[in-house]
């Protein structure tokens, strides 16, 4: 017997109609295979996501039916948009996107199943991943820096079946899943954070890697005068003329910015010169670097000096 419809089916159309026989019983009743089974993914698993099934590349799918009767004789199937074919082995797909089967059976006395659309996505790329860093990071010479206290953010995306699992590992550690932001607790030095994702298919993306320094430490500020103090029983003691002068310095990024406040006044950016009134002053500062470390205050006492030595002859009596 050989079925008639040769046309692939509509696929939109889920009432498509049997094709017609010769052979079919005297009667004219087209009965129902018994017992047919669905569709079979050999190869591989497949995810569904509640609305449709998503295979891996190399899955293959076989249509099995069996019948209580008269028993099986073909399988016809339509492939996407391809014409009826007799179905002999596994049907397997290379393209990713939706793909469609649709599948008659016919026993040996001529009886066909109604015809079913077994539809499915095929996902054969891997998520893509990046990495966020919460500090957008400081470009030095050898390298990205950050504050200690940053942290990062993986994001994966995935097109198809979606994302199932993101992976990392920090500085050559074992690899572990991604649940939360990422706080390293080690602190100053270089670090590597490598990352991966996985979808809901077993497509897994290559092994990314993100490289950074942690800049944990705060510059140092030094307080003084130009030219240097005299020191006189402790005390440090500057001419009207000398300028206060402060510096910073930090081990790993740039410092940005250097306040100082005279006495209890109010904070000031730092830019030199600075000039004292005669009398004793205290000079507070502070430095914060590139990354938001910031120093400890700095303090430095001074007594100025802005009167003009006197001398004088006295005669010997």
């Amino acid at each position: 017997m050989t079925a008639q419809q040769t046309d692939a089916p509509d696929q939109e159309d889920s009432g498509v109609a049997p094709a017609s026989s010769t052979n079919v019983a005297a009667d004219s009743t087209v009965k129902p295979v018994g017992e047919e089974k669905e569709v079979i993914a050999t190869g591989g698993a497949l995810y569904n996501d509640g609305s449709i099934d998503y295979a891996p590349a190399g899955v293959q799918f076989a249509v099995q039916s069996q019948d209580t009767g008269a028993g099986v004789k073909s399988i016809y199937v339509w492939v996407d948009n391809s014409a009826m074919q007799t179905n002999t082995a596994p049907i397997g797909f290379n393209a990713e996107g939706r793909h469609s089967i649709a599948f008659q059976v016919e026993d040996n006395v001529g009886n066909l199943s109604a015809m079913k659309t077994y539809s499915f996505i095929m996902d054969t790329t891997a998520p893509e991943v990046k990495i966020i860093s919460a500090f957008k990071g400081i470009q030095m010479t050898n390298g990205v820096y950050v504050p200690a206290d940053n942290k990062f953010m993986i994001i994966a995306q995935d097109k198809l079946s979606g994302v199932k699992s993101i992976e990392y590992a920090i500085d050559g550690g074992a690899m572990q899943t991604y649940n939360e932001n990422i706080l390293l607790t080690e602190k100053s030095g270089m670090h590597t954070i490598v990352y991966r994702a996985a979808d809901n298919v077993g497509n897994i993306g290559g092994t990314m890697t993100n490289v950074f320094y942690i800049d944990g430490t705060a510059p140092v500020v030094n307080i003084g005068s130009d030219p240097a103090a005299f020191s006189k029983d402790g005390v440090n003691f500057i001419s009207g003329k000398a300028s206060i002068v402060i510096t910073a310095k930090d081990a790993d990024t740039d410092v940005v910015s250097i306040m100082y406040y005279i006495d209890n006044g109010e904070a000031a950016q730092y830019s030199y010169p600075i000039k004292l009134s005669g009398g004793e002053h205290t000079v507070k500062a502070m430095a914060i670097d590139a990354v938001g470390n910031e120093s400890q205050l700095a303090e430095y006492k001074v007594s100025v000096d802005a009167s003009d030595p006197s001398a004088y002859v006295e005669a010997e009596k």
